[in-house]
């Protein structure tokens, strides 16, 4: 086996192997695709079932992308129009404020009409009805300067609303568009789930050479047997051989050996020279074996370490 292990590649789930990109000895670099592995099921009513599911799930992602935008028009629209209310409020106010100053000087001028009426009247030159009018006029004028502030007051509450709800606007927006890109998310890892149900693509863990393909396209296949292996790249072959006790005494590392392969008879293919790195310092017990070499106990004895 070659030094750094053999890599055997394992389906995720069982399915049907949909395509088949790879053959034997053929070489492929870490991350290349060796198979398509689909477990589609069937619907009498809706045919491929994890097809319609990413068919809808899709549609939904469409849907949330789609609000997501029409979310950020209105946020525009409404920063817009609250921004040209606070503008027209500020306007308003300024002119409310000249207003004020304005009625301020006709009361400065009614008061000094009323306190001439008042004089001309101790002398006798006017009628108590035109001090009375004065009066009145400079009454009406104080009325009128507290209309002008209690609306300078009522515009100034409402611009303080309005800047509350300009600066409040991009903080619920955040929050909002936020909600959205999470529920985009979690459709979007529905959907890769979903896809990765309906049809998977297996690649290659490392780079090296495949072989021991058990697979065909159209053929299915269970997560407990190997679809293929594959041999490192630079991998340098090694056997890993056992012996029973009795005989290890007889082994030292650097020895030179014969090795013998069952496929290829010696008498006609001869022996392939190797050499011993190490020797394990522990010995192993029978019932610890590979399933692959449990026929070593009827050569060696069911209880020889």
């Amino acid at each position: 086996m070659p030094q750094q292990g053999l890599i055997r590649v394992f389906a995720p789930q069982t399915g049907v192997v949909t395509q088949l990109d790879v053959y034997e000895g053929i070489a492929v670099r870490q991350g290349a695709p060796l198979l398509k592995l689909s477990a589609e099921l069937q619907s009498a009513s809706l045919g491929a079932t994890q097809g319609e599911i990413t068919r809808q799930l899709a549609a939904r992602r469409n849907s949330l992308a789609e609000e997501r935008l029409r979310y950020e028009r209105l946020r525009d629209q409404q920063t817009q129009t609250l921004s040209e209310r606070l503008e027209a409020l500020r306007l308003e106010q300024t002119q409310l404020e000249r207003e004020i100053d304005l009625q301020d000087e006709r009361i400065r001028l009614a008061k000094r009409a009323e306190k001439r009426h008042r004089k001309l009247r101790r002398r006798g030159l006017v009628s108590d009805q035109q001090v009375q009018r004065a009066q009145e006029y400079r009454i009406e004028q104080d009325a009128r300067r507290h209309a002008l502030e209690r609306s300078r007051l009522s515009n100034w509450q409402a611009m303080l609303v309005l800047e509350s709800e300009l600066n409040d606007l991009p903080l619920k927006s955040q929050a909002q568009i936020a909600n959205i890109e999470r529920r985009i998310a979690e459709v979007g890892q529905q959907l890769a789930e979903a896809e990765a149900r309906r049809e998977i693509v297996l690649t290659a863990p490392q780079s090296g050479t495949v072989t021991a393909i058990q697979v065909g396209q159209g053929g299915s296949v269970k997560t407990a047997v190997p679809l293929l292996s594959i041999v490192p790249a630079g991998a340098t072959l090694e056997a890993h051989l056992f012996s029973p006790s009795r005989a290890v005494g007889f082994v030292q590392a650097g020895q030179r050996v014969l090795l013998r392969y069952q496929a290829y008879p010696y008498q006609k293919f001869g022996h392939y020279e190797g050499r011993v790195v190490n020797i394990a310092r522990s010995a192993v017990n029978p019932g610890e074996l590979p399933s692959q070499l449990a026929g070593l106990t009827s050569l060696y004895g069911a209880t020889e370490p």
